[in-house]
């Protein structure tokens, strides 16, 4: 009786760390991509848009990057990119805060990468594509302060 129970704990101990492998592999692989292409494409904006008389920050953490841009003291828009892992893909997401029309709250809302809803891998994912997405959002909910 208790060969049985060794057995199943082992096995449940090597599948167990199986998937922390995965799940580690997963964690560094979202890392890479938000320092290899998503900064990077918020440093292309960020130029762009400080000629155009913006102000702009970018923040990075391990699972999201941030671009917030100011224009006349007032938060334009934040767009962040965030990572969804799971032990099989990393998916990423942007979500976009900006302000009402009237001025007078903020509205957060989560976008999308690709067409029809379907996620989109960090892999199928350039820098061009960050830079696509975020002009896509930031013209379509800014409006001059």
């Amino acid at each position: 009786m208790e060969n049985s129970a060794d057995w199943k704990r082992e096995l449940g101990a090597f599948l167990e760390e199986k998937r922390r492998d995965k799940m580690e592999e997963r964690r560094q692989e979202a890392e890479q991509f938000l320092r290899a292409v998503v900064v990077p494409a918020f440093q292309e904006l960020k130029s762009e848009l400080e000629r155009h008389g913006r102000m702009v920050f970018i923040r990075e953490v391990s699972s999201s990057a941030s671009l917030k841009v100011t224009h006349q003291g007032e938060e334009e828009v934040t767009y962040s990119v965030h990572i969804r892992t799971f032990t099989d893909r990393t998916e990423p997401y942007p979500s976009i805060r900006y302000r009402e029309r009237r001025g007078v709250r903020y509205v957060t809302l989560e976008g999308a990468f690709g067409t029809a809803g379907q996620p989109v891998a960090t892999a199928d994912i350039s820098k061009e594509d960050v830079i696509r997405n975020f002009l896509f959002y930031y013209m379509r909910y800014t409006r001059e302060v």
